[in-house]
């Protein structure tokens, strides 16, 4: 939400009061689905997980930073 009032000031908007609770209630009704909410497993789709982290390894290696 703060994000989205630093939106509207910048656009010169007015962010009103019931938006905002709209917007609350929308986020906080929707969070379930949200990424990571859920774990899939790829063997369910019949996915080799060592296999295809072999094939991007290279974007991975170029893309992704992660703090080990």
């Amino acid at each position: 939400i703060e994000t989205i009032k630093r939106l509207y000031a910048w656009l010169g908007e007015e962010l009103t009061p019931i938006a905002e609770q709209r917007m609350a209630a929308w986020w906080a009704e929707n969070s379930k689905e949200r990424h990571g909410a859920r774990h899939v497993d790829p063997d369910e789709f019949g996915i080799d997980l060592g296999a295809l982290e072999e094939r991007f390894r290279f974007y991975n290696e170029r893309f992704v930073h992660r703090d080990a």
